[in-house]
């Protein structure tokens, strides 16, 4: 399991958004290319589900350029979310190796 948890963790760093990294949509992200590319299939039925489950949702037909100061606000709060998941997942594992079942 630990492995899987490492594994997970360096997939999301990967992920992390670097400064010269593509342009960024405001409301997709990398997900567009800014209206270069369709959106993924998947992406599009979490943004209905959510739009029909009442929660406020990204517009799908809109792109908007990030500025730097949006570009480094992200980059700040993808770092906090990758930390507070890399200290979840260190717990989970210090939990599974010593036996603790962490879905109990």
């Amino acid at each position: 399991m630990g492995d899987f948890l490492n594994v997970a963790a360096q997939w999301l760093e990967f992920g992390r958004p670097g400064e010269d990294d593509e342009p960024m949509c405001v409301h997709h992200r990398a997900a567009c290319a800014m209206g270069a590319q369709p959106l993924p299939e998947l992406y599009v039925m979490a943004i209905e589900g959510k739009r029909r489950a009442g929660m406020p949702v990204p517009p799908l037909d809109e792109h908007r350029l990030m500025t730097r100061e949006e570009r480094a606000r992200d980059a700040e709060e993808y770092a906090a979310l990758l930390a507070e998941l890399k200290a979840r997942n260190a717990a989970i594992e210090a939990g599974l190796n010593a036996g603790v079942q962490p879905w109990t």
